[in-house]
């Protein structure tokens, strides 16, 4: 059997409303009743107004079963508000455990802003106990810098009924400190009426701390970055979120364009694929840290190398990659260079190799046809054939000259030269077919120089063809060579340059000139403003230039006004003491009957020195080697016929050389006449051979009649 009843549902406000209204109007009918039915029995028991007040009885009895049948609803209506009570108080109990075990401070003003109730862990961050903070306005706990800021949110939280949130503020302390205070609140209601305030206060002091250190951590990392000479970057979701202002620059973007650019669209198209590897790499976490060589774009599409250095990191929680990047495009291009360089040095030793054997055969061929010149008549065609032959030979010692230049790239060999000649045939030779006009001013007495003729032709050839790049459209050049004094000291000193007589040459162009701020780097190895290409700028030109002059033990310097043109300035130490170097005389037979020892490694070399020597009256002995030199020289000393002079090979496969001989028999006599002979022209020995004792050089392949006027001048 189902009995269809109808409770109020206890938790049910509507329940509760209606029985309570049920309740109240059973009790006042119940109330009447049980008056009227009161009145009904005394008047029947006074037997006054019987009719009416039976009335009144009949009433009673009828409130009295009313109030039977609603027994059930005034029984719930009491248990309803009972519950009630119990939630509320368990609901206060509640409230009450939690705001005294929060870690944050809750807290309750009126609308004046004086407390009137604080939670105990007040104590914890303020220090005082809640009943000492309680009845004080909030602003006695605040340091006076503070009130203004916390008075204007209160008021307007008061006057607008909305939420203050996250206020931060430093608070005080009972012992006199303070800390850093969040507050977050809002009105407090009641009746749609504000009466006050009330919310949470959190002490933030630590996490302020820990804000303040990633500040200063961002700003030194920002100093950092920001001032760094290489590129640096944070990259995120594969963009850029930071890039600092060196790598906007590498790529001629500006800086705050890169922000949000996705990598991958400044990498070439080659490299793609290797990038976003090695990014997935160190997001992924095996490979954290990575390095590699990438070619990125400019903004214009332009390619430029890149070294990157990166590390995985975490940046506002989320994984990113902080790298920096490295320009090394100018660095490879040099590491190319000095590749080049490495394979032609290796190359430049085996040139020298071939040019040393082939100026020996040279001069073996030359001293043939000179002895067979002696004997043959000139009226001959034979001798019009030998002298031709002759003559060729001076092809012959350029082709080896050359290789030689290239073995090592330096200074050949030198020899005493009167440079006016030279000058004029260099700068004319190197303005053929342009329309510029050169004006010369070269002094007639211009004294002598030591130098390399072929090296001064290249020095003078790169200034004149940098001074026709000036004056693409015609121009004038003024090449002027006198002879100056340089003093130690005063008017008359340049600095870098040792006192003593020069020939100063200047070459002066009227073109576009050399700004100020690139002047002292011109003479700089790979310095250049021209676009860089193997026919182009590879800035070495003045820097061999430089390189030349200084082995001459010289100065060059430069000296220019924009728009005006540049002038060049070369000093030459000049030879005082000698005259320009004459053509040797022809071979006579006029024998003096010295004796010389000659020494060479090869034996035909020896053979037709020979027969031009005793031709000439000088007595010859032969040695291969420098410790046959050496036993010879000192029999020679112990037989009372000690040489005159001495010929000595620099270079002797296998065996002692000219140099080492000559340091040996030096111990011997100390006044011992020396002519060194290497066919390695370049050799520093055979260059510079006075500061190793010797008293002549004799480069390979020489002609006899040169042998014979050396020997005559030493001796």
């Amino acid at each position: 059997m189902v009995t269809n009843k109808t409770y109020f549902d206890p938790q049910s406000r509507s329940g509760q409303h209606t029985d309570r209204a049920g309740f109240t109007l059973s009790f006042i009918v119940m109330a009447v009743c049980w008056i009227l039915f009161i009145s009904g029995l005394f008047v029947l028991e006074y037997r006054c107004m019987p009719a009416v007040y039976w009335g009144y009885g009949f009433a009673g009895v009828i409130g009295l079963a009313g109030l039977w049948f609603t027994r059930d609803r005034i029984r719930r209506a009491l248990f309803t508000q009972k519950q009630a009570e119990a939630a509320l108080r368990a609901s206060e109990e509640r409230y009450r455990v939690m705001a005294e075990n929060l870690a944050d401070v809750l807290y309750i003003t009126d609308t004046n802003g004086v407390i009137t109730y604080i939670s105990p862990s007040a104590v914890l961050i303020f220090g005082w106990l809640p009943e000492e903070m309680t009845n004080r306005n909030f602003t006695e706990f605040l340091p006076v810098d503070e009130i203004p800021k916390a008075m204007t949110a209160f008021r307007a939280a008061i006057n607008s009924g909305k939420t203050t949130a996250h206020l931060a503020l430093i608070m005080k302390r009972k012992d006199g400190g303070t800390f850093y205070g969040e507050l977050n609140g809002s009105v407090l209601l009641q009746k749609d009426r504000i009466v006050g305030t009330h919310g949470l206060i959190r002490d933030i002091t630590e996490r302020k701390k820990t804000e303040e250190s990633l500040r200063i951590s961002e700003e030194k990392f920002r100093a950092l970055a920001e001032q760094s000479i290489t590129g640096t970057c944070l990259i995120q979701d594969g963009k850029f979120v930071y890039v600092n202002p060196r790598l906007a620059e590498i790529l001629d973007f500006r800086q705050e364009d890169m922000i949000g650019l996705t990598v991958l669209n400044l990498v070439a198209e080659a490299d793609q694929d290797m990038v976003r590897e090695n990014m997935r790499k160190r997001l992924s976490g095996e490979m954290p840290y990575i390095h590699y060589i990438f070619h990125a774009l400019k903004k214009g599409g332009s390619e430029v190398q890149m070294e990157v250095h990166g590390n995985a990191i975490i940046y506002i929680g989320r994984p990113a990659i902080m790298a920096t990047l490295l320009d090394i495009t100018e660095r490879k291009k040099m590491e190319e260079e000095i590749m080049k360089a490495r394979n032609l040095e290796s190359l430049g030793i085996l040139a020298g190799g071939i040019a040393h054997d082939f100026n020996n055969l040279l001069q073996a061929l030359l001293g043939s046809i000179s002895m067979a010149k002696v004997f043959t008549p000139e009226t001959s065609k034979a001798y019009a054939m030998l002298k031709s032959a002759e003559e060729s030979y001076s092809t012959a010692r350029g082709l080896t000259n050359q290789f030689l230049a290239f073995a090592t790239g330096g200074i050949s060999v030198r020899e005493t030269i009167q440079p006016k000649d030279l000058i004029r045939e260099a700068v004319s030779f190197n303005l053929s077919g342009s329309n510029i006009k050169a004006e010369f001013a070269l002094n007639n007495d211009l004294l002598s120089i030591h130098a390399d003729t072929g090296q001064l032709r290249k020095m003078i050839g790169n200034i004149v063809l940098n001074a026709r790049e000036a004056m693409p459209s015609g121009g004038r050049l003024v090449v002027s060579a006198s002879n100056i004094e340089i003093f130690p000291s005063g008017a008359g000193s340049v600095p870098n340059l040792a006192a003593g007589q020069y020939v100063l040459i200047s070459i002066a162009d009227n073109g576009c000139g050399i700004p100020h701020e690139i002047l002292p780097r011109i003479f700089d190895p790979y310095f250049s403003t021209k676009e860089r290409g193997s026919q182009k700028g590879m800035g070495l030109g003045l820097s061999i230039c430089n390189a030349i002059v200084r082995k001459h033990n010289g100065l060059i310097t430069a000296d220019s006004e924009p728009g005006k043109g540049a002038t060049f300035h070369i000093y030459l130490p000049a030879i005082v003491a000698e005259a320009a170097a004459k053509e040797p005389a022809a071979v006579v037979n006029t024998g003096k009957g010295a004796r010389i020892l000659f020494m060479d490694d090869e034996h035909a070399v020896y053979k037709v020195a020979l027969d031009l020597l005793e031709l000439s009256g000088y007595r010859v002995d032969y040695a291969a080697d420098g410790e046959a030199a050496i036993e010879a020289y000192k029999t020679a000393q112990q037989a009372g016929d000690p040489y005159a002079a001495i010929i000595l090979d620099l270079t002797i496969p296998g065996g002692m050389g000219g140099q080492e001989a000559l340091v040996k028999i030096r111990e011997m006599d100390p006044g011992v006449k020396a002519i060194v002979s290497s066919g390695y022209a370049n050799d520093p020995v055979l260059i510079d051979y006075a500061s190793y004792g010797f008293m002549a050089g004799l480069a390979k392949p020489y002609k006899l009649d040169a042998l014979k006027a050396t020997l005559d001048r030493i001796l």
